[in-house]
């Protein structure tokens, strides 16, 4: 469980085939999540679900965010890879934990391809939950998330900065491309 500089604290996995790890460096005084990216062909299946799907159903239940989230629409593959079995829930509960030991460290999250995208959305989910954690999200080759609303949103989190690493002819950042936008 050690490798250099940290340890890796607990693997996560759920019926639809996402996996991501956590682990923590004490010397860097951070977290990182690092989500695996399609592997399986379960993975490739949810890669194709571009419909979009709104994301209410993740806030509080009251008429303002109602209001506020009902514009919001992201990949339903995507948010189905985070949502089945609510393990987006049993990764930010765990990571509520961590940061009430440690609640000056900041959060890491990285994957490529659907890593990267689920990446995205569990950090966008965790950043407004751990409101007062910085969270930082590298995402390599990312797939677009959702609409011009979520992009919107997620840039205006104050605690969530995103940095994107992507070939410039890589055709898999370019998808969805109908009404969906990068982050």
């Amino acid at each position: 469980n050690k490798y250099p500089q940290g340890e890796i604290l607990r693997y996560f996995t759920n019926s639809v085939d996402f996996q991501c790890v956590i682990g923590k460096n004490s010397h860097k005084k951070r977290y990182t999540i690092v989500v695996r990216g399609s592997e399986s062909s379960k993975d490739w299946l949810y890669n194709m679900f571009v419909w979009k799907t709104d994301i209410t159903r993740l806030f509080e239940d009251t008429e303002s965010n109602k209001k506020k989230y009902s514009a919001i629409r992201v990949h339903s593959g995507f948010y189905k890879m985070i949502t089945t079995d609510n393990i987006h829930t049993q990764i930010i509960d765990f990571m509520k934990d961590q940061i009430k030991e440690n609640p000056d460290w900041e959060i890491y999250f990285s994957g490529h391809s659907m890593g990267s995208v689920t990446s995205t959305l569990l950090s966008y989910l965790m950043a407004k939950t751990l409101s007062k954690t910085k969270i930082s999200v590298v995402a390599l080759a990312s797939p677009r998330v959702g609409n011009l609303a979520f992009k919107n949103d997620f840039e205006s989190v104050p605690n969530l900065r995103l940095y994107r690493i992507c070939y410039k002819r890589d055709i898999v950042t370019s998808f969805p491309s109908f009404y969906y936008y990068h982050v």
